[in-house]
């Protein structure tokens, strides 16, 4: 795996130049140092390391998607054709804006608390839970930039059962 000293010492420009260009801080850095820096990037088939974003502060990137059903109409929630067709256009709509979807089965409310917690997720699409669920999981997770469930949506609670 290639590391940005690597790319930094091939284009002759600082580490910090080769994260600036990466992360698109680029008012300080040349239209020729950003595309020589772009071209050894692709060249080099250069992917950034989730870890090292995460502990830069650039976040997860993870939206997690929670069911909170386990059955719809008889079969297992993902065999439902509404069900599959709506969490695949979450996903191909989060991966569009540069997120990833991270699927959590969400019957325990503290399941899901310590699985978004552990991955540092930064937002939670919720289905399946009721208002008072829906009120809890804020209250014990209530640091995500945003909750969307059927409280926003309104989908009603018998559409999985």
């Amino acid at each position: 795996m290639i590391r940005l000293q690597d790319i930094a010492d091939m284009a002759g420009v600082s580490r910090t130049t080769v994260s600036n260009v990466i992360n698109g801080n680029t008012k300080r850095v040349s239209q020729k140092t950003i595309d020589k820096i772009t071209a050894i990037l692709k060249e080099q088939n250069y992917v950034p390391n989730m870890g090292s974003m995460m502990l830069s502060g650039h976040g997860s990137r993870i939206i997690g998607v929670v069911l909170g059903f386990t059955y719809a109409h008889g079969m297992q929630s993902l065999q439902d054709p509404f069900v599959g067709e709506l969490i695949g256009t979450i996903q191909m709509e989060m991966e569009e804006n540069g997120y990833y979807v991270m699927l959590i089965g969400g019957e325990s409310i503290q399941n899901v608390v310590d699985i978004a917690s552990k991955w540092n997720v930064e937002g939670l699409i919720i289905l399946g839970y009721n208002e008072e669920q829906y009120h809890n999981q804020i209250k014990q997770k209530n640091d995500f930039d945003r909750c969307l469930s059927e409280g926003d949506l309104y989908i009603p609670e018998c559409w999985y059962r």
